[in-house]
């Protein structure tokens, strides 16, 4: 994995306007292009964390022949927060709380039908890394579940569904990602 890091903004979108005017205006990418992987960003006060989550994707894709879209934007903004907050991002977690409130509920299975990026608004990024983050910060087999699942063989398409396989182990995964959310919001009690 190659890592361009420009020493501003207007340097590092003057490049990416001329080598992927497709793009959108992002403080960084990974790109992967013929097998050659490469990450690109600039120098600001987000640049750790944009590091993190486009090397998450690197070394995704580095190491597995195709990951689903949802478990890879999922991964990658799981492991954007800093190693003391064990993937816990409260904007994400505040974001969907909000969204419970308005009577917006966790679909796994829609999730993995996304093919595309630009299928996914950031709710969809905030339900993503929800799952991966309940997923390995719950029980044994849940994490067990997830791990399996990265190292299941899949086509081009990463076809292969996670929803039926965690249907076998949680009775309502939904409902336990909804409890795990309202959990992480509710503030605890301070005893005086």
């Amino acid at each position: 994995v190659r890592v361009y890091l420009f020493g501003d903004r207007e340097q590092y979108r003057s490049f990416l306007d001329d080598v992927y005017p497709h793009l959108p205006g992002r403080r960084a990418y990974f790109v992967s292009v013929d097998g050659q992987l490469a990450v690109y960003a600039y120098w600001s006060d987000q640049t750790s964390e944009d590091l993190r989550h486009e090397l998450t994707h690197a070394v995704l894709h580095a190491s597995l022949a195709a990951v689903p879209l949802w478990l890879d934007e999922g991964l990658a903004e799981y492991f954007e927060m800093p190693a003391d907050q064990n993937g816990l991002n409260p904007d994400h977690a505040r974001k969907l709380a909000e969204s419970l409130s308005e009577g917006w509920q966790p679909n796994l299975a829609r999730l993995e039908t996304f093919t595309e990026v630009s299928d996914m608004d950031r709710r969809d990024y905030a339900e993503a890394w929800a799952w991966v983050y309940w997923l390995l910060n719950g029980p044994p087999e849940r994490r067990a579940l997830l791990l399996s699942y990265l190292q299941t063989p899949r086509d081009d398409t990463g076809v292969t569904r996670l929803e039926p396989q965690l249907a076998g182990i949680v009775e309502h995964p939904g409902v336990a990602l909804v409890e795990h959310l309202r959990s992480l919001t509710t503030p605890t009690p301070t005893a005086y």
